[in-house]
């Protein structure tokens, strides 16, 4: 997601330009019709804890600089929460669509705990 050499940009839009998925095999890019789609990304920290924020997909930017492919997101909640918030490395996994219920009713049946990064703590 986000590296010391790619410092994310904010905006009042709530925009942060984000980073993952860096495959050992070729270059997997985002396709444009993954844009304006929802999107959450989750991290499992220790035994009982989620990370995660979910947005919308704005841009799949083209270019050389982080990981291989890279999208754009729109937060849902605060962007300078999730930059103050951000923890435990720099990699989330990547879902498409609007999973945060089913990770709550899992996160629920497992006794695990959700912490929404991008929430005001």
């Amino acid at each position: 997601m986000v590296e010391a050499h790619d410092t994310p940009v904010t905006s009042d839009a709530g925009i942060l330009p984000i980073h993952q998925f860096d495959h050992q095999i070729g270059k997997e890019p985002v396709m444009a019709a993954y844009e304006s789609i929802p999107e959450a990304q989750a991290q499992l920290v220790e035994d009982d804890r989620l990370l995660y924020f979910s947005g919308t997909i704005v841009d799949a930017p083209d270019t050389e600089r982080g990981c291989r492919t890279k999208i754009t997101v729109r937060v849902d909640g605060d962007p300078e929460a999730l930059w103050r918030n951000w923890s435990h490395g720099l990699h989330r996994v990547t879902v498409y669509g609007d999973v945060v219920p089913d990770l709550r009713r899992f996160c629920k049946f497992k006794g695990i705990r959700m912490v929404d990064e991008a929430r005001s703590a």
